[in-house]
């Protein structure tokens, strides 16, 4: 019952404390982390709260200009995580932030190559992919009906070679008058004539 009630409190009293003009930061999470503090009381008066919240932001303007001041040094435009530790390590006024568990350690990371992932694939890759497919089904098809025309062809070789041997010349243009019969329609055209 209490706690719910407490709650219920804190909630109306962030709510009025998040619209300070001036102040970008949210005074409510600047509480929070005020009453996070294993060491300090509990309960802050709200001018105690709001001057912690603007001290973290001149404080935050200061590290981030100076930060990217170390990223425009490098003549880069994306601030990166070695350049906020580089901040930290030359700028004496930042030397508290540098101890573990603060800021990571980027001197491995320099050093490695980095390997770039394979990109995710992608419906444009999958429809590249169905039109690879698609060109190589058309070519198999395209493929067997050539080996489908020589053998036919070579049938009807076969069988007007096999025609001039039994009936000697007049039966080798018998296939050609029957037109494209192959060598059925060759044999009967040389058994009418003969």
């Amino acid at each position: 019952g209490g706690e719910v009630k407490e709650d219920k409190e804190e909630a109306v009293e962030e709510a009025a404390e998040e619209m300070i003009p001036g102040l970008t930061i949210p005074v409510a999470r600047v509480k929070r982390m005020m009453r996070n503090n294993p060491d300090k009381k509990k309960n802050f008066s709200k001018e105690a709260v709001q001057c912690v919240a603007a001290g973290m932001e001149l404080f935050l303007a200061d590290f981030a200009k100076n930060v990217y001041q170390f990223t425009v040094d490098k003549k880069r435009k994306t601030l990166a995580i070695a350049d906020v530790a580089e901040c930290v390590r030359l700028v004496p006024r930042f030397e508290f932030l540098d101890g573990p568990g603060i800021i990571p350690d980027v001197s491995d990371r320099q050093k490695k190559p980095r390997v770039q992932a394979a990109p995710p694939p992608s419906v444009a890759h999958a429809n590249d992919i169905q039109r690879s497919l698609a060109a190589a089904q058309a070519q198999a098809a395209a493929e067997a009906a050539a080996a489908e025309a020589a053998a036919q062809a070579q049938a009807q070789a076969q069988a007007q070679a096999q025609a001039q041997a039994a009936g000697g010349g007049e039966a080798a243009d018998a296939p050609t008058q029957a037109g494209e019969g192959g060598a059925a329609g060759g044999q009967e055209g040389a058994q009418k004539e003969g």
